[in-house]
């Protein structure tokens, strides 16, 4: 009875094989047969993304980007705590400075309704005192002066916060 268990096994084991390499001939068949069908259909598609990646790049606002690191080592005494690093990213996430940019810059009505994507301020990742200023914009020149311009808004208001800061602390122990 085993041996006439087997032999079923084999045979169905034959069967099988015979289908799969039946099916790997008809793969193979088809992919000679439409070979160059094949060939224009995948050259066709790579270029139409070529084409569809051109036409998004000429037509993006955001070709260019530039970014500026900038270091924060606070200095303290024991009367005065310094500002943490979350402090300052918030000081220089302010809408108080995206209206001085907007002013100082001239910027067109189209810049002015992009410029809150336009300008990210983050932590550098596994740093404690150093974050980032990127900007992102269409031309070269113009993200050089939007991150400057950027930065040294951000450091004239971190220094005025922390002036004022400063002399209510003084004003508070006279």
């Amino acid at each position: 009875m085993d041996s006439l268990d087997n032999e079923f096994n084999v045979q169905a084991e034959t069967k099988q094989m015979q289908k799969l390499q039946m099916y790997q001939k008809l793969v193979l068949f088809t992919i000679l047969k439409f070979k160059w069908s094949i060939i224009a259909v995948f050259l066709a598609t790579v270029f139409f993304g070529i084409c569809c990646r051109y036409v998004q790049f000429k037509r993006s606002h955001h070709k260019y980007e530039g970014g500026v690191t900038l270091f924060y080592t606070p200095r303290a005494s024991e009367e005065v705590k310094p500002l943490s690093i979350n402090q300052v990213l918030g000081v220089f996430s302010r809408q108080q400075i995206f209206h001085q940019l907007i002013e100082e810059m001239h910027l067109t009505e189209n810049q002015r309704s992009v410029l809150k994507r336009c300008i990210e301020v983050k932590l550098l990742k596994d740093q404690n005192d150093m974050f980032v200023i990127t900007g992102i914009g269409d031309s070269e020149e113009y993200v050089k002066q939007l991150v400057n311009t950027f930065v040294n808004l951000g450091i004239r208001n971190y220094e005025e916060y922390r002036t004022a800061e400063l002399r209510n602390f003084l004003e508070s122990r006279e």
